[in-house]
Order: structure tokens, then C-alpha cells, then sequence
């Protein structure tokens, strides 16, 4: 069994208006450095943890017993598709309950369009969990060449993409997702989907596919990703890698 993070943030908010201290003592603490697990005690004063190890109670302090359960740092999810849901469940119990604090959402090709307004939307009704946000390239397709998405971008519709690439990016976002076996990704060629991943690049960010085929053209698909990763410089990551083949 696990307390994570999420248990800490949500005691440490109920006493944050008191400026109080909770110390979370007879825990077995995993800190995330990769160091083994240690026996001690974890004290949280308002939304921060203020300490790690053998400590004792301060003047005030709440204590509470965990009786030897694994106390360890909220796990990321990152490959998440809350994002279409998150906004009517903000509590993201099924998450919490995982463990996990943080999600990377946009994945796929797709993302929550303008980013700045969906992460401005949980300004005034936060969501339980931490949020992160890829560009994607369905997204910007869609939103550049409407339904008539089944053939090659043209120069204009590519600068367009190209633009609202560099939106979204300003906006916060991590990189450009792509979901290359749906439309309207399929019906892009390996020069479009470079030339966004040159401006990702550049901004900083990453690259995260699922890529294009994951059965007959699969060695193509990998070729194109491993390729997308040499010219441009910057960190390529795939999502999916499913083959099978008679025994």
C-alpha cells in the first residue's frame, strides 16, 4: 500500500490557513533519488515539505501514525488522456487513488485547443492533479485545413500549422505529439511532420508518436521517428510498439 504525495497536498492545504505543521511519522519513505527505502517520519508545514528522516514533534504539530505504509512522491502519468475529462471530475480520484499527482496530456496527436484557455479554465477551479500538455499534430491539421484533411498540407496551410505550433508552444506546451495511424495525421508526409518538429526543436521541446504503422510498415514507421530525432536534434519518444506475427 501506498500514501503518495497527493495524501500530503491535500493535509497540507486543510492546515495551510492555520500555518500549521502535520508530521507523518512510522513511514517507510521512498524519496525518489533511487536511494532504498528508509523508517522516519515526514513533516509538511503549509504546501510544502519541510523535512525528511528522524524527526520529532514540534510545539502545535498534528502527528499522524501511518503505521508503516510506503510514503513516496506522487507518480507522473505520462501518457494520459484525462484531459477530456478532468474539467467535470477536477477531484481526479481514479489518479489519486494510483498515486499518481501529475499527467502529461495532448497525446496522440491531439490536444485541447488553445492550451492557454484550457489551463486558464482551472484558474478558479483547480483540478487535484498537476497538468502538463503536448502540442498535437491532428490538432493543428484539423484546425489548418478543415475536413478536407485526406491529401498533402500545402505551403500556407503548413505555415498555418507552423503558427499555431509556435501558439501553443509560448503557451507552455512540451513538444508536438503526433498520432500518425488516425486521421488527419495519416495523410501527412514525413517533410510536414519534420518541419514542426524543426520548430519544436528550436523552442525547446520534445517529440512523442504514435507512430505510423504498427504492423505491415512498421520498420518505415521506426525509421521515420529515429529520423525525425537525428534532424532535428531533440528527444523522440514512442508512445506504442505492438507486433505480432504467427509462431
Amino acid at each position: 500500500k501506498i500514501i503518495v504525495i497527493a495524501v500530503l497536498f491535500t493535509l497540507s492545504i486543510a492546515l495551510a490557513s492555520a500555518k500549521a505543521s502535520i508530521l507523518l511519522t512510522n513511514a517507510k519513505i521512498i524519496d525518489g533519488s533511487g536511494s532504498p527505502a528508509i523508517m522516519g517520519a515526514v513533516r509538511i508545514k503549509g504546501d510544502r515539505i519541510t523535512g525528511v528522516g528522524e524527526l520529532t514533534q514540534a510545539s502545535g504539530e498534528q502527528i499522524i501514525d501511518v503505521g508503516g505504509l510506503t510514503l513516496a512522491p506522487g507518480f507522473i502519468d505520462t501518457h494520459s488522456h484525462h484531459d477530456y475529462g478532468l474539467k467535470t471530475n477536477t477531484d481526479a480520484l481514479p489518479l489519486l487513488s494510483q498515486g499518481v499527482t501529475t499527467i502529461v496530456v495532448g497525446q496522440d496527436g491531439g490536444h485541447s485547443f488553445p492550451l492557454e484557455k484550457f489551463f486558464s479554465q482551472y484558474e478558479d477551479k483547480p483540478a487535484s492533479v498537476n497538468m502538463a500538455s503536448y502540442v498535437g499534430h491532428n490538432t493543428l491539421r484539423h484546425k489548418a485545413m478543415g475536413e478536407d484533411f485526406k491529401r498533402l498540407a500545402t505551403k500556407s496551410e503548413l505555415t498555418q500549422m507552423r503558427e499555431l505550433l509556435s501558439q501553443e508552444l509560448s503557451a507552455g506546451a512540451l513538444g508536438l505529439s503526433t498520432g500518425l495511424e488516425y486521421e488527419p495525421g495519416l495523410h501527412s508526409d514525413a517533410l510536414e511532420i519534420i518541419a514542426l518538429a524543426q520548430d519544436t526543436a528550436e523552442a525547446g521541446g520534445r517529440y512523442i508518436s504514435h507512430i505510423r504503422s504498427e504492423d505491415r510498415f512498421f520498420w518505415d514507421a521506426i525509421d521515420e521517428i529515429i529520423s525525425i530525432g537525428s534532424v532535428t536534434g531533440m528527444p523522440v519518444q514512442i508512445s506504442h510498439l505492438k507486433l505480432a506475427a504467427k509462431a
